[in-house]
């Protein structure tokens, strides 16, 4: 599936993304409006930086479909965010992450996140 971006007012595509398989079944924006978070049939959950139009992290936890993702407005401030994904494996997940960590590279032995661990992909 794809994340295509409008601007309605100006009648624009701002931004076009691809899943990393299949269709995307859920999307939010944080309340800062800086990012974008998806979870689809692939059962990861992906932040997308608006600005920067482009995956920043990618989260696995999930055993079936993502099919919920809400940014906690409360948690919006100084550069920290939390959302929840809900999927079809009925588990809610919780996800915190900080702008500084999605800039550092870190390793992990799959190459995936796990649940609840929000951290750069492995490039």
């Amino acid at each position: 599936g794809y994340l295509r971006v409008f601007d309605l007012g100006l009648e624009k595509l701002l931004m076009t993304q691809k899943s990393f398989y299949g269709a995307l079944l859920c999307v939010c924006w944080s309340p800062d409006s800086q990012y974008i978070v998806t979870g689809g049939e692939d059962d990861f959950v992906t932040i997308w930086s608006f600005r920067d139009r482009k995956i920043v992290a990618r989260g696995q936890g999930h055993q079936s479909w993502v099919s919920s993702v809400s940014f906690d407005p409360h948690v919006c401030s100084d550069g920290m965010y939390r959302f929840a994904s809900v999927g079809q494996d009925a588990q809610l997940l919780l996800w915190d992450f900080a702008i500084e960590t999605l800039h550092v590279p870190r390793r992990v032995s799959s190459g995936l996140l796990r649940g609840g661990d929000v951290s750069p992909p492995v490039r």
